[in-house]
């Protein structure tokens, strides 16, 4: 059973479809339901299972009703992805807004830890995985991303 975080598009909607096909069970999870609900549909059309559960990372008691709900419908969590992010589209230090790195923070850095520290104690007791998903070039690029990243990186 996965839980996939930020899986509504890109590379967490990827990943989601390919725990599925690999036998997960999926639990989809965004901002945006619409989005959702398609790649639950993509996947139960495929007679496999998943469900979407609405989520704004930013908001601890939305990532406590995701895991509640993983356990509720599932009975355990195997898997956690953590893929939900975003990127200052490569400001510096001195133009980018104090509020959007707020918001960065709070995205790339705060919501994975709460999310792994509310599953890990719900991990099944067989082969399980916490999964961190962030892209290097950004790492490599931009000062402030490399800062804010770089806790997930060590």
């Amino acid at each position: 059973m996965a839980i996939i975080f930020g899986g509504t598009s890109g590379l967490g909607e990827a990943t989601a479809k390919a725990f599925a096909n690999e036998g997960a069970k999926v639990v989809v999870t965004g901002r945006d339901e619409e989005d959702g609900n398609r790649i639950v549909k993509d996947i139960t059309d495929n007679n496999q299972d998943a469900i979407f559960v609405k989520a704004d990372v930013t908001q601890k008691s939305d990532i406590q009703a995701v895991v509640d709900s993983a356990l509720t419908t599932y009975d355990k969590i195997d898997i956690l992805y953590n893929g939900a992010g975003i990127h200052d589209g490569y400001d510096n230090a001195v133009e980018l807004e104090e509020d959007f790195y707020d918001k960065l923070m709070a995205i790339n850095i705060k919501a994975p830890y709460l999310a792994s520290k509310m599953v890990i104690p719900h991990l099944s007791s067989k082969v399980s995985a916490l999964l961190f998903r962030s892209q290097i070039a950004l790492v490599v690029a931009n000062m402030i991303v490399n800062h804010e990243k770089s806790p997930l990186l060590n």
